[in-house]
């Protein structure tokens, strides 16, 4: 479904064929960039400082930085961290809004794309 996404621009596909039902679907882009700093932002923040308070109680996942004060994640700490970003941001980006594609839709890029051809 990313190929139907709006910002790709002219380099993207129009519609995206359901298995299941057959019908023509595609990312719409609505609420996309309020959904950016009112969801994706916040849980950023909120799974780097979780993880990062979790990591630095184990001696193995963090060291003591003596010109700090305070412990900092090592590099499989760091990992951990981008693991737990990666999920989180994953599974955020299933809220997209999909839009199914009406016969006039479907006809208006038929008719571009007949006459770029």
């Amino acid at each position: 479904m990313d190929a139907t996404n709006p910002q790709r621009r002219s380099n993207r596909t129009d519609f995206h064929m359901c298995g299941g039902c057959g019908r023509l679907l595609y990312l719409t882009g609505e609420r996309r960039l309020r959904r950016f700093y009112l969801l994706h932002v916040p849980v950023f923040l909120v799974v780097v400082n979780a993880v990062f308070s979790v990591l630095v109680n184990f001696e193995s996942l963090s060291y003591y930085h003596e010109a700090r004060g305070h412990n900092e994640p090592n590099f499989l700490g760091f990992l951990i961290i981008c693991v737990a970003l990666f999920v989180s941001v994953s599974a955020l980006l299933r809220f997209e809004i999909v839009g199914v594609a009406t016969s006039n839709e479907i006809e208006k890029l038929d008719a571009q794309g007949d006459q770029t051809n």
